[in-house]
């Protein structure tokens, strides 16, 4: 008797929880938006091998002081920050044998530049102040946020009109959301190293150099569930 019971008891549950799950429909929403950066990262820096730390310290550190002294005018002191300072120990080894080469030191500076025109320059200044190192260069925008929201507006506009086109089509009636999800990504120009393997020393025009920012591209995919009767 009490197994007939707990199984009525079970049908019952079942049947209250069936009856409570809403019909629903899944839609999914793409939205892009694609813009030019308007700002742009570069690194560069001076790195070379010295048998005393001392004189290394003070000679890599007189040739950053002389490149950021002659920024002036072009880029404001808060745009640049040292990325990186380094000193560590270099071997080499010959028939088997560790010899000691001296102390590699490395300074990086990171340069925020606000006009595209000025990147050429900077890197012009580099070359004449002695630096002998180019990292890389990244594109940027100050506001994002801005076409992150046109992107998701864009999105559940067209999750919208999907479920507006499946309503119509099913003959289905009061379509309503009961959830919203969202994803978003920003892809366009990476960082990238400048000139792979060469020194700054080989550029014989660097002011020359030609930048092509290219275009930035904000992704917002929405995932929305629809109720309705």
């Amino acid at each position: 008797m009490k197994r007939i019971f707990l199984f009525l008891v079970m049908i019952t549950c079942l049947l209250f929880a069936a009856d409570q799950v809403k019909p629903s429909i899944h839609v999914s929403g793409l939205g892009e938006v694609a813009f030019a950066p308007n700002i742009a990262f570069l690194t560069v820096g001076m790195e070379d091998v010295y048998a005393n730390v001392q004189e290394g310290q003070n000679a890599v550190s007189e040739k950053i002081n002389k490149f950021q002294q002659s920024l002036e005018g072009i880029i404001t002191i808060k745009d640049i920050e040292t990325a990186v300072i380094s000193i560590q120990r270099r071997y080499s080894y010959n028939a088997g044998k560790e010899e000691f080469q001296g102390y590699a030191i490395k300074q990086t500076l990171k340069i925020k530049v606000n006009n595209f025109k000025n990147i050429g320059l900077v890197v012009d200044k580099a070359v004449s102040c002695g630096l002998n190192s180019l990292g890389s260069l990244a594109f940027s925008h100050t506001t994002p946020a801005a076409y992150n929201q046109k992107a998701l507006q864009i999105a559940l506009l067209d999750a919208n009109k999907k479920s507006e086109i499946i309503g119509k089509t099913m003959g289905l009636a009061n379509i309503k959301v009961e959830q919203i999800s969202e994803n978003s990504s920003l892809a366009g120009v990476a960082e990238q190293p400048m000139y792979r393997g060469m020194a700054l020393a080989s550029l014989v025009d660097a002011s020359a150099t030609q930048v092509v920012p290219g275009e930035l591209k904000v992704t917002v995919r929405v995932n929305v569930d629809y109720s309705f009767k």
